[in-house]
């Protein structure tokens, strides 16, 4: 198992001990063991423990989803939101669920706009940045239609993780090293208790986030989106100059939508439509990819890596150009995910020589950072969950109300607010992403479940900001072309190109000085940076139906198996 975390608190054991000799459901088995692979131990301890009482895959996900709100509170959390595909395996009917957040009702494509340029700094940190969180009604959501134990069983962990305490592992340090400054006062009392960032190993205790857990497992989303929390919610985020309003947070909805349907090399490939754009970029880049012989190849080869990078520059083109809010604009998702416009594509790519980023149609893309957070579930009857879950990044606008907890997402960032201006994120995109009253923005959080001959073989997805999409895409091909266990495909190396800036970035020492030397020679301009993006994987094998789970080396996440 790997790296499970050093030292547990001990309610974690009095909360859970009992839980790991219950039987599972007394349903046909079609894999081995259920299991949870997520970005913290106890966020994938708690959703296994789910399984083993008789949970099932959408009751361990929103269990693992709470958990990680708590203990990750600079990736996700209440304040925030995200994507989730998911599989009904006796049905074999797949569905996502789209709970990303929303622009308040008073927002506008020119909010953002001081003497006539945009102020990148109000999308990005205090009141002005917050968008209308989601996450709550998500997972609510998604227990009313797939759950099978109570609702506070599952919210139950997640409380006791908040009211009595974790310690703080070194990435939550880091993270808070490098932030603390941007957080409000409210926040900081919480995230630096004695006026300084705590060591690791000290426990945190977050004591009113515990508070608004217990209202949102005895009322659901009410306990949330309306009475003593939303009124807080409100009242703290038009203190830090917002404009989110009660009726905001009254009259959010979730989205269920159709999950977007590929196939590659026998495999069959879903993931989440937009407004995230990450499914749309897998889909055309696994078609493209789909003509050239990665096995062959072998991974790590010039090819190989020449094949992907040019690829990724085509799918970000389009991604800069035509993605959005479906809902608000027209997004030509049947021409991009076609096997036609892929293999025109592919007839444009050139062994010997890169494709100049000029001669691609594209708005303009720029470097980004890595935030966010996934989780990856399958039960016993071979059922599966893929959830990606952000605030955007790290820690969000900084806005925590007073006696909420609830650390608040910036994703008014992920809007354009001015055309030729990048986000925080570096991306540039055109006026189909502009602010607008109810939108959701632009995403590339890509969620994805891949079933071989109707059975799960892949679940996957990352956090990291654009990069998301490549990672994802990397994992993939990494199990059905490079033929990698899930730990093989979740450390290896990782290149990612978004068509502009025109470099493609790759992992420090990742990559053979042979091979470097040989993309350099094809024209590929090549950045060395540090290893990147946070990916959980689970694997299962077609003939013993075992599951694998790869937690990113990366990252200080584990699985837990029945």
């Amino acid at each position: 198992m790997h790296r499970f975390f050093f030292r547990y608190p001990a309610w974690w054991f009095v909360l859970t001990g009992a839980l790991w000799a219950l039987p599972a459901a007394a349903q046909p088995e079609v894999v081995a063991r259920g299991m949870v692979v997520s970005a913290h131990p106890l966020a994938s301890i708690a959703g296994r423990n789910v399984l083993s009482e008789g949970g099932n895959a959408t009751d361990a996900a929103i269990t693992t989803a709470f958990v990680l709100a708590v203990v990750e509170p600079y990736s996700s959390g209440l304040g925030g939101g995200g994507f989730a595909v998911a599989l009904d395996g006796a049905a074999q009917r797949f569905s996502a669920l789209d709970f990303r957040e929303t622009a308040p009702a008073l927002a506008h494509k020119d909010m953002y706009l001081r003497n006539g340029t945009a102020d990148a700094q109000l999308s990005r940190q205090g009141g002005l940045a917050v968008a209308v969180p989601g996450m709550v009604l998500g997972l609510w959501e998604m227990h009313k239609k797939g759950g099978k134990l109570p609702w506070k069983r599952l919210v139950e962990p997640a409380i006791a993780a908040a009211e009595q305490g974790f310690p703080v592992y070194s990435l939550l340090r880091d993270r808070l090293l490098g932030n603390a400054q941007h957080l409000d006062a409210h926040a900081q009392s919480i995230f630096l208790p004695q006026s300084t960032v705590p060591l690791e190993g000290e426990v945190l205790v977050q004591a009113e986030l515990a508070d608004t857990l217990k209202l949102v497992r005895d009322q659901g989303p009410l306990g949330f989106y309306a009475g003593p929390v939303a009124e807080k919610l409100v009242a703290g985020v038009q203190k830090s100059g917002g404009i989110l309003t009660l009726d905001d947070l009254q009259q959010y909805q979730v989205k269920w939508r159709e999950p977007l349907v590929g196939t590659y090399r026998g495999h069959t490939v879903v993931s989440m439509p937009p407004p995230s754009s990450g499914g749309v970029a897998l889909l055309q880049m696994l078609n493209i990819l789909e003509g050239f012989d990665l096995g062959r190849a072998k991974a790590g080869s010039a090819d190989s890596w020449h094949w992907i990078i040019e690829t990724m520059k085509f799918a970000f083109a389009d991604r800069s150009v035509h993605m959005g809010d479906p809902d608000f604009v027209d997004v030509p998702t049947t021409k991009l995910t076609s096997k036609e416009y892929a293999a025109g594509q592919r007839k444009r790519i050139q062994r010997t020589k890169t494709i100049p980023e000029e001669d691609i149609e594209g708005v303009g893309l720029a470097p980004e950072k890595q935030h966010t957070t996934h989780l990856s579930v399958v039960d016993r009857q071979g059922n599966a969950v893929a959830m990606t879950l952000t605030i955007n990044l790290s820690f969000g606008s900084g806005v925590v109300p007073e006696g909420t907890g609830v650390v608040l997402n910036d994703e008014m960032d992920d809007f354009v607010a001015q055309s030729g201006v990048p986000n925080a994120f570096g991306l540039v995109g055109n006026e189909k992403n502009a602010v607008a009253a109810h939108k959701r923005p632009l995403s590339s959080m890509t969620p994805t479940i891949v079933t071989q001959n109707g059975r799960v073989r892949i679940v996957t997805g990352s956090p990291g900001g654009p990069r998301i999409i490549s990672t994802t895409l990397l994992t993939v091909l990494g199990v059905i072309d490079f033929g990698m266990d899930a730990n093989a495909a979740v450390t290896y190396p990782r290149v990612h190109h978004q068509w502009f800036p025109k470099v493609a970035t790759i992992e420090r020492f990742g990559i053979s000085p042979d091979t470097v030397a040989i993309l350099t020679k094809r024209g590929h301009k090549l950045k060395e940076i540090d290893p990147f993006c946070n990916a959980q994987l689970i694997t299962i094998d077609p003939q013993t139906h075992e599951p694998e789970g790869g937690s990113d080396p990366r990252g200080e996440g584990s699985f837990a198996a029945e």
